[in-house]
């Protein structure tokens, strides 16, 4: 018995530290403040055909010095003579390096093209103490409010959607009530990995990855009067660097902000974006190459490789003081009960502060109000908040403690409960989640979630005018449900309406949705075919004998920061959760007291 708990021992030791060895790019990123990395990107390319004298040249993004990333370069290509030629770099309209890389003449079956760079990314933002009033048109970069291919503000369901979700007129306020929408209501889903959405169609689906959550997002600031722009680089995921994109927006007196809807960062976007290019669309920013039809090219996948020099926290920078978090519940409970967490948070600092709430609980505790479990909140210099969290409490064979977690950028703050089979507090809650629109299909839904965990059942009754129509319905909330209750309705989409509705019974809430039309604005859409484009830089050259050879080699479909993690990850976690049970069957389970912590 003895050799065996050694074997299983010196096992857990050994597949443990390959686990943390393979997850140590898992800096919980979003406290990252400051990332020293090398980058090394390989495009390369074969020449299947090619005539003697042909030549061709390729164009693509580089990252660019920026206030929040230093950057030094070397971007070049090894010709068949072995020496090294280096691309010609020049800025675009968006302040954009642009390498250009000439191939003349082809002599070699096989390209390297080689972009590698020292970037230091820090986030500097530092909010003033004032606020900007959208009653005043924001003048400055309105190329960046225009609707384009991808971000279109002027559609009928991105305006009404931003006007609903609308609180004020105040911009960080609208920022962060658009950020958390799509945070929260669009699902990462990596079936999407391969193509690019438009923002009406990712309202429809709901689902999408990053690039999807950024139209969306860019749409909705647009709609609403700010100036937005979409923003393409890497960023580090839970054990890899990948392809990412977010975007930012203009606030006068305060600069271009950073958000990243996918993570849920406004502002304090963590160190590890690197911004690769800056555009108006999507499809603004890609890798061209230009030759003649004698050349036959096949662009093969790009390399990738990121080392981390350094890398700092804002707690190393001493920000773990900046907030204050006191965290509340009862402490004994009693099983399958309504259970409410309250989370109080203090800016200590003279600034405004932006920061992401993320409150960690065990898996068996069902979350009923808020619906979801992280937000982004604004705090005035000095200003307290109060963010109360219910859930329902799972059913036990034994008395269990479980420990809860509030993180966010700056620090973290724990707590615990400890519920038992017949003792301990027991509580009932009716809650009902405030209500989401959507559009799909020409119909506009409403959906409502409401749990009724109590011992009555419960009854609502809906009202409505939507464009003149009055109609209205009941509905029951069955007694004791541990979960979501979801209430839709559908209507046909009109514009220029209003839908009124009104709840009561044994909950209130009433709201107006106006409807707006779509606006007639020319969408920008200077964009070339999505495969390819014809361009001829040899005017000697007849043009009927150019072939349409161009094409977007930068084909890593932008992702978001996944949970997904390496075959050889989920066969180490595998194994450890085998292990762990196989000392459960060695060794029964100890009890603190009459309590098994978790």
């Amino acid at each position: 018995m003895k050799l065996i708990k050694f074997i299983i021992l010196f096992l857990l030791i050994v597949f443990s530290t390959s686990l943390f060895a393979e997850q140590q790019l898992n800096f919980d990123a979003i406290k990252s403040k400051m990332i020293d990395v090398d980058v090394n990107l390989t495009i390369p390319v074969n020449i299947i055909s090619y005539k003697e004298n042909n030549s061709f040249t390729f164009i693509t993004p580089v990252f660019p010095n920026l206030v929040s990333q230093t950057v030094t370069t070397d971007v070049y290509y090894i010709d068949s003579n072995g020496n090294k030629i280096q691309a010609t770099i020049d800025k675009d309209e968006f302040g954009n390096n642009i390498a250009t890389f000439y191939v003349n003449p082809i002599t070699q079956s096989r390209y390297n093209f080689n972009i590698n760079a020292h970037i230091i990314s820090q986030n500097k933002l530092i909010l003033p103490n004032k606020k900007y009033d959208l009653n005043n048109p924001i003048t400055d970069y309105n190329e960046f409010l225009v609707p384009t291919k991808n971000i279109q503000s002027n559609r009928s369901e991105i305006i009404t959607l931003a006007n609903s979700i609308k609180t004020g007129n105040d911009a960080i306020t609208e920022i962060l009530g658009i950020t958390n929408w799509v945070h929260q209501n669009i699902t990462y889903d990596t079936k999407y990995a391969d193509t690019v959405e438009d923002s009406v169609t990712v309202l429809s689906n709901r689902s999408g990855v990053c690039d999807e959550f950024a139209n969306l997002t860019a749409a909705l600031l647009r709609a609403r009067g700010i100036p937005t722009r979409y923003i393409s680089g890497y960023a580090n995921s839970t054990l890899s660097w990948e392809a990412h994109a977010w975007v930012e927006a203009y606030v006068p007196g305060y600069g271009w902000i950073s958000i990243d809807p996918t993570y849920g960062e406004v502002g304090q976007v963590d160190a590890s974006h690197i911004i690769g290019s800056i555009a108006k669309d999507p499809d603004d920013i890609k890798d061209k190459l230009t030759t003649i039809n004698t050349v036959n090219i096949e662009f093969l996948d790009k390399e990738k490789a990121f080392n981390i020099n350094s890398q700092k926290s804002y707690a190393d920078y001493g920000y773990s003081s900046v907030l204050n978090i006191n965290l509340t519940s009862p402490s004994t409970m009693k099983e399958n009960s309504a259970f409410t967490i309250k989370a109080n948070i203090k800016n200590t600092n003279a600034n405004p502060i932006i920061t992401l709430i993320i409150l960690r609980t065990h898996d068996s505790f069902t979350q009923i109000y808020p619906k979801y479990s992280e937000q982004i909140i604004y705090l005035d210099p000095f200003q307290d908040k109060e963010l109360i969290y219910n859930f329902i409490l799972p059913s036990l064979e034994d008395p269990m403690s479980f420990s809860y977690m509030l993180a966010n950028q700056y620090k973290d703050v724990s707590g615990k409960v400890d519920i038992y089979l017949n003792d301990g507090l027991y509580q009932e809650v009716f809650l009902v989640n405030p209500p989401s629109i959507y559009f799909k299909d020409n119909k506009l839904d409403l959906s409502i979630d409401i749990t009724n965990h109590t011992s009555k059942q419960k009854e609502i009754k809906l009202d409505y005018n939507y464009c003149g129509v009055l109609s209205s319905e009941s509905k029951i909330i069955p007694k004791l449900s541990n979960d979501f209750i979801t209430y839709t309705k559908e209507f046909d989409k009109q514009d220029n309406c209003r839908l009124d509705f009104v709840i009561s019974g044994d909950y209130t809430y009433s709201k107006s949705i106006y409807i707006y039309p779509t606006q007639e604005i020319k969408v920008i859409d200077n964009q070339v075919n999505n495969l390819e484009e014809t361009i001829n830089t040899d005017k000697n050259i007849d043009e009927n004998k150019t072939s349409d050879i161009w094409k977007d080699i930068n084909n890593q479909k932008i992702v978001g920061k996944t949970n997904n993690k390496s075959y050889v990850g989920y066969i180490l976690f595998s194994i450890f959760i085998l292990i762990i049970l196989l000392i459960i069957f060695i060794k029964p389970k100890r009890k603190i007291g009459n309590l098994t912590h978790v």
